[in-house]
């Protein structure tokens, strides 16, 4: 087990709260690998993602025409396809 499993949760939780409000804390962070944004920056996965999800909700609905369907991404919307 690391030390970042032994943790508590709500340690860090709180902890990246605070450190988000000190200039270039994000980049420290990173460094330590501590918190990374996700793959989003990366624009073939964000429309693989995209792809997929608008494929699932094509098969599991009665939708005839693609045009009529309206998608909402929720989340901090760090990534280059918003």
């Amino acid at each position: 087990m690391t030390i970042r499993n032994k943790i508590p949760w709500r340690f860090k939780f709180y902890s990246k709260i605070v450190l988000t409000h000190i200039p270039y804390a994000y980049a420290i962070l990173a460094k330590l690998n501590l918190a990374k944004h996700g793959f989003m920056d990366s624009i073939s996965y964000a429309k693989s993602v995209f792809k997929r999800h608008h494929d699932t909700y094509l098969k599991h609905t009665k939708v005839q025409d693609p045009k009529d369907i309206v998608f909402l991404e929720l989340g901090c919307g760090d990534s280059l396809a918003n």
